[in-house]
């Protein structure tokens, strides 16, 4: 069942982060240098529709950095939307078995302790899905009701699809 889940996950992912390329949302990439294999030198190539084709030097390097940002963003972004909560939840198991399945290929970890490291990753989950909620409630009294109206108008059209 968790590989039926975990390849399910992995092209999900797959299929985003194709999409987000044939659409140019990413711009820059690292590519390891040949003399050094921990150095990683920025090597861009420009997207079609790229909208920062005169940027160059240091200023070009930052400018990369944060689209690539911005493009990860709207990717994940593409992965919550439309996706059934129970879709969201598997996700969020698939992440949690993920980490699981890498600590355990680093650490060598017994199966009480994966099933340990489980347990704190799934409530640290649930308790950041609750502060979030709490930021929102928070930030959402502070607003006056035009204020609101308008958050709720960038809400929707920030997940807007083509967005």
């Amino acid at each position: 069942m968790k590989k039926v889940a975990s390849f399910i996950g992995i092209a999900v992912l797959a299929s985003i982060t194709s999409m987000a390329i044939a659409n140019g949302e990413f711009c820059h990439k690292t590519q390891v240098n040949q003399s050094s294999q921990s150095f990683h030198s920025p090597v861009s190539y420009l997207a079609p529709n790229c909208v920062h084709k005169g940027v160059s030097g240091e200023r070009s390097h930052h400018f990369h950095q944060k689209h690539e940002c911005q493009a990860q963003q709207a990717k994940y972004a593409a992965i919550g939307k439309g996706m059934s909560p129970e879709k969201r939840q598997a996700l969020i198991q698939l992440k949690i078995e993920n980490r699981i399945e890498y600590m355990n290929q680093k650490f060598g970890l017994s199966a009480e302790q994966q099933q340990q490291v489980r347990e704190v990753l799934q409530r640290n989950q649930q308790q950041m899905r609750q502060l979030r909620q709490q930021k929102r409630d928070a930030i959402n009294q502070i607003l006056t009701d035009e204020q609101r109206a308008k958050k709720a108008h960038f809400k929707q059209a920030r997940y807007a699809v083509g967005h």
